[in-house]
């Protein structure tokens, strides 16, 4: 996934409580979270950007987490790990795995 430093991102995503893909969660009363971290193996407690994200979709799984242009501008590493994690109602989680996220400098060029 990449993203332009200074600019938004949405994303949407469906959250499926098997690995072949083929069960959706019921979100009724999830919290969604979203990390952004330095490499894929760390803590959630030491990522360098924290969300809370909507459920748009409970019954169907859906979810959506965006990270501001402001959040996206403070972010100094290009090569960055992303993962959104889902708390049920009954307190089980459901991590969506790791996405890498390449930030990209946002370059713009004035032509007199």
């Amino acid at each position: 996934m990449d993203l332009i430093k200074g600019n938004s991102l949405t994303i949407d995503c469906v959250v499926y409580t098997d690995q072949d893909l083929l069960l959706i969660a019921n979100l009724t009363g999830a919290t969604i979270k979203l990390y952004v971290k330095k490499k894929d193996n760390d803590l959630d407690i030491n990522a360098i950007l924290n969300k809370t994200g909507t459920v748009t979709g409970a019954t169907t799984g859906q979810c959506q987490v965006t990270i501001t242009a402001a959040e996206s501008n403070a972010l100094t590493y290009q090569k960055l790990a992303l993962e959104i994690v889902a708390k049920l109602a009954d307190g089980t989680y459901i991590r969506t795995g790791v996405v890498d996220l390449n930030l990209f400098p946002n370059v713009g060029k004035t032509l007199f």
